[in-house]
């Protein structure tokens, strides 16, 4: 099976894949979904992905058929029944339909995570709940998505995790520290909750060329592994264990190589 750098993140929903200068789209088998013809691509969810082609922006189904046209500046992941776009006015949110939802206009306008979403207005970011009212008041410089009932925000004495309510849970947090945490922990990227809890901890990896190799390892790997994974939820579903030996095979191999990869992450960090 040819390897991909994995940029899906939903489960048995096809994924976007880089070739060159261009994206296409393809399923857990490695099946071509779309040809490799789009400037932009965001994951399937829910049956809708964002694309971008000729310098416009909309929404294509699995089978490649444009559902929303390709008529907007940008646009961002569809969620949880929003998708955000920009037109001329700003940034606003449209429904599978592509009728307006949230008025356009903000600055900037994140995906809905957990019934919210951070937008820029006026220069800031707050977040709104699905009827484009203001859910947490407090305005950052900066704030991402929520995700296991935290989200990361810039404040004026840097990054800081709030929870739903917009309690801080740790403020100060320096950028060069997240940063350091989403480079040198490879679970950390994909998981906000890892990331809370190694920057709560102050844990820190000794630099040496042995450790950045198996960092490095470690990335490669766990997109291989997290791509054969999800294979195995498809394989699952479709109950035919005989037409997909080889891949179960193959996905419990990775499966063995990602927790090894993790045991000799846990030993650095005993060090």
């Amino acid at each position: 099976m040819k390897k991909y750098h994995v940029l899906g993140d939903i489960p048995g929903e096809p994924f976007p894949v880089k070739e060159g200068n261009k994206y296409r789209f393809i399923n857990y088998m490695g099946e071509q979904i779309t040809p490799a013809v789009y400037d932009k691509a965001y994951p399937f969810n829910d049956g809708l992905a964002a694309v971008s082609l000729n310098g416009k922006y909309g929404y294509i189904d699995i089978k490649n058929k444009p559902i929303i046209p390709f008529q907007y500046l940008n646009a961002g992941k569809y969620a949880e029944g929003y998708a955000p776009v920009m037109n001329n006015s700003g940034w606003g949110y449209i429904n599978k339909k592509g009728q307006t939802l949230i008025e356009f206009i903000y600055q900037d306008a994140h995906e809905f995570s957990e019934g919210l979403a951070s937008v820029k207005s006026d220069g800031k970011y707050h977040f709104i709940n699905g009827d484009g009212n203001v859910a947490l008041a407090e305005r950052y410089l900066w704030a991402g998505s929520f995700k296991s009932g935290m989200a990361l925000v810039e404040m004026e004495n840097g990054y800081a995790f709030i929870d739903g309510g917009g309690k801080v849970l740790i403020e100060g947090i320096d950028y060069n520290l997240v940063k350091e945490y989403r480079d040198t922990y490879p679970y950390s990227t994909t998981d906000l909750l890892e990331l809370y809890e190694g920057i709560r901890t102050r844990k820190k990896i000794p630099v040496s060329q042995e450790n950045i190799i198996l960092i490095q390892e470690a990335r490669l790997r766990k997109g291989r592994a997290a791509e054969l994974a999800n294979l195995l939820q498809v394989i699952l579903q479709q109950k035919n264990d005989c037409i997909y030996k080889k891949q179960y095979e193959e996905v419990a191999r990775l499966r063995g190589i990602e927790v090894a990869i993790v045991t000799d992450i846990k030993k650095i960090l005993k060090r």
